[in-house]
């Protein structure tokens, strides 16, 4: 059983500890900048390190991501339930999520309950391979389907 601590839920717990111990009062706006083929709700289906395939939970639990058009950034209710049970701190106390992509980087930043930015964002590259959304960080290249009901409304649209 491997007991390995998905990616996303790294991240939310790297958010919320961000979002306690630094607070970045700059006033500049997130202005997001929305690739309409990054928009939708997403499911991991493979993880590489070094070429190595990866067992991730994210993938056997099939938990979700999903990039809004207004730019919100929504982590599957179940990571954030869990992260947020585990650390005895409300889903209210969770900060706001916002993502943009630009020149091929993916980027997400946390913002306070009054709006404010929490450094340091995080950008990832990304691109497609067919379609599957493949993102690439310092560690892991991610690979993402769209959630079946999304992807039939896709199609329907072309």
């Amino acid at each position: 059983m491997n007991h390995s601590i998905p990616f996303h839920f790294q991240l939310t717990i790297g958010f919320v500890l961000l979002f306690f111990i630094h607070q970045n009062h700059a006033s500049a706006q997130f202005k997001n900048d929305i690739d309409p083929q990054v928009v939708g709700t997403w499911v991991m289906v493979k993880k590489e390190k070094a070429g190595q395939t990866q067992v991730a939970e994210s993938i056997t639990e099939g938990y979700t991501t999903t990039y809004s058009k207004n730019g919100d950034f929504i982590f599957d209710f179940r990571i954030v339930s869990e992260a947020t049970s585990s650390m005895g701190m409300s889903i209210m106390d969770m900060p706001r999520m916002k993502w943009k992509a630009y020149s091929g980087q993916l980027e997400l930043v946390a913002y306070t309950k009054n709006g404010m930015p929490i450094s340091p964002s995080q950008v990832n590259r990304y691109f497609f391979k067919s379609d599957t959304l493949v993102i690439v960080n310092h560690v892991f290249t991610q690979y993402y389907l769209l959630t079946p009901d999304r992807a039939k409304t896709k199609k329907k649209k072309e």
